[in-house]
């Protein structure tokens, strides 16, 4: 069986009444639901979330859900007590990464090495200093 219970149906001339249909119907049996909307991996569309900088220490985290009657939602979350005035920044990669790790996975977005202060403490820690 197909994606909703219904069977892939072979191609139809172009212009035939439920061809177009059928041939999404048919992209979502060979390639799943990741043909049509591809994964939300670290990519979405929020005016606010978008502009919030990178830190391996942040004091935000970032969680997506589904609201019934609404769709794809996201809610920025406190990991700490936030000081007024202080940045609110999350963290693009896996915290849980050593240095060069979370280096590398930032430059595979196309950012430059991280100067937080937790990057900047295991850089002087690993020179020895």
């Amino acid at each position: 069986a197909g994606v909703g219970g219904q069977e892939a149906q072979p191609d139809a001339p172009v212009g035939d009444e439920g061809s177009a249909l059928r041939q999404v119907w048919e992209l979502v049996d060979a390639y799943g639901m990741d043909a049509l909307v591809p994964p939300l991996d670290g990519t979405a569309f929020y005016s606010v979330i978008c502009r919030m900088n990178h830190s391996c220490e942040p004091c935000t985290v970032v969680r997506y859900g589904l609201t019934e009657g609404v769709g794809l939602t996201a809610e920025v979350h406190a990991l700490r007590d936030v000081a007024e005035g202080e940045e609110l920044t999350q963290s693009y990669v896996d915290v849980g990464l050593g240095l060069e790790e979370r280096r590398a996975a930032l430059r595979d977005y196309g950012f430059g090495d991280c100067q937080c202060g937790r990057c900047l403490a295991e850089e002087a820690e690993a020179a020895g200093g």
